[in-house]
This record gives C-alpha cells, structure tokens and sequence, in this order.
C-alpha cells in the first residue's frame, strides 16, 4: 500500500488540479457571456430600427424621417387655422404611391376645401381618384343643390355595398343616397341596418360613439322625411 502511496497522492492532486483549472474556465465563460448580455442588452437599436417602430404607428409606415415631419406640420397648421400652408404640403403627399398615405392626403385636402366652401374641387378631387365611396357621399349631402346627384351616388354607393357589405360607413352613405332620392322608407331602413353593424363592431361602449350619434341623428331625419346636407363649421 506504502508502494503506491505516492501515486494516489500524486493522482489527487492532478485531479485537484483540473477541477481547479476547469471550474476557472468555466467562470471566466461565464462572465464573458454575461458581459456580452449586458452589452447586448445596453447597445441602443440602430437608427433604422427605431425609425421603423416609431412608424409603425404612423400613417407613414417605412417612410423616412423628414417626410414624417412634414406630414406633422401639416397638421399642426391645419390645426393652426392656416389651411393654405397645410394644403400645399398635403398635395404633395397626394402623389405618394401608398394607398393609405394618398387616401389620408385626399382627406385632409377635402376637409380644407370645405372650410373653405369650395365643394366644386372636393367632388373633382374624389372623382379624379375614383375614391368611389367619399364622391357618393359628397354627391349625396353636399349642400350646394347644383353639385348633388341622387341617382349617381346611389349607383356609386350600391356599388360599395355590394363589394363590402358589412362596412357600416358605406352602408350609412347608402343610406343618405336613399334620402336624396326621396326614397325614405330604404333610407330608415339602411340607416338603421348602418347604425346596428356600427354598434356591432366597436361594441355598445366602443371607440365609435361620436360617429353612433351621427347616425342617429341621420336617422331621425330620414325618419322625418328630410335628407342629409353636410354643415362644416
């Protein structure tokens, strides 16, 4: 036993050794990775990155920061009362080859042009680009009685109906092109089928409860026998 009393000795300690060595190994692995976390963790997203998720949640998703700009500029000064200014960015913007951002331009210039009385461009501009469903509405409640055409923004509306007919805002269009016709009765009756697919999607609390009351102030006048006629203030 004496004989090989060295060896076992020698034997532990080589052992010792490599439990020492490996576990010293294993701890500076780990700080490494750990460091690299929490560099990983620390490293702000590149400036593209960024961009796009702040985007994200603007009507101008994956557009380049000064064009995001001039799209909040021109809403601070519509908001601001000077409309002109604003409408000569929106054009711009008209040109843009994403849907969203040109039926958001389209809108804003329309809104402006009403507020300005010019009703004659509102119908050029939604008919030149065949935004179908807004020259319905305009054709249907404009209050300039030369600019309204019944019979074509009910085709236009009939239209949009048939394509979407769970849309509530077409059906309510469809409903104001009945009334313009003089045909009450379909006009109740589309406006409260509008009113219902309204009340179906955002819920009886919903987001939606400004464009609810419209609806049921529509309704009490076709109810009554009277059209709609836009009142922009």
């Amino acid at each position: 036993m004496r004989k090989y009393g060295w060896e076992i000795a020698l034997a532990v300690l080589l052992t010792i050794a490599i439990v020492i060595v490996t576990n010293n190994h294993l701890n500076r692995r780990h700080d490494d990775v750990a460091q690299n976390n929490n560099q990983e963790k620390k490293t702000p997203p590149p400036p593209l990155a960024k961009e796009k998720k702040e985007n994200a949640k603007n009507v101008l998703i994956g557009r380049e920061m000064p064009l995001k700009d001039q799209w909040m500029i021109a809403n601070e000064k519509k908001e601001a009362g000077a409309l002109d200014e604003a409408l000569d960015i929106y054009r711009d913007f008209v040109k843009d080859s994403d849907p969203v951002t040109r039926f958001q331009a389209v809108a804003n210039i329309r809104w402006i042009w009403k507020k300005q009385g010019k009703w004659e461009e509102v119908i050029s501009i939604c008919r030149s680009h065949e935004f179908n469903w807004a020259l319905a509405w305009e054709l249907a409640t404009c209050p300039i009685n030369e600019l309204r055409d019944g019979k074509e923004a009910l085709r236009l509306a009939e239209k949009e109906v048939a394509a979407d007919p769970e849309h509530p805002y077409s059906i309510d269009i469809l409903a104001a092109a009945y009334a313009e016709t003089g045909d009450f009765v379909r006009a109740v009756k589309t406006e409260e089928e509008a009113l219902r697919k309204l009340i179906y999607i955002a819920g009886p609390q919903g987001n939606f409860q400004g464009h609810k009351k419209e609806f049921q102030e529509r309704l009490a006048l076709y109810q009554a026998g009277k059209p709609y006629r836009q009142n922009v203030k």
